[in-house]
């Protein structure tokens, strides 16, 4: 998860870790990480304009994009290989 600030700073506060949740309350996102029993990580969006889905393809969701006053979240999905290549060869 990258936040992208109208400065033009770009924050990655998570990296390859599972997303456990999104969420709504009143005029806020919630994004939830939880990597083990150790860490969790609850990140807010503060009053969000939009919420966008970035597609690829016109099919594989990429990320999801939450767009707020002061800065742009966004959340990248890595995408699964094709069962043709997991054993590390293509077919």
């Amino acid at each position: 998860m990258t936040v992208f600030e109208r400065d033009g700073r770009a924050d990655v506060l998570v990296h390859e870790q599972p997303l456990d949740g999104i969420g709504s309350e009143p005029n806020r996102v919630v994004i939830t990480f939880t990597a083990d029993d150790c860490w969790h990580l609850a990140h807010f969006v503060e009053a969000p304009d939009a919420v966008l889905l970035e597609l690829e393809n016109d099919r594989i969701e990429t990320a999801l994009v939450i767009v707020a006053p002061t800065k742009r979240t966004e959340i990248r999905f890595r995408s699964a290989l094709p069962l043709e290549m997991v054993d590390g060869v293509v077919h």
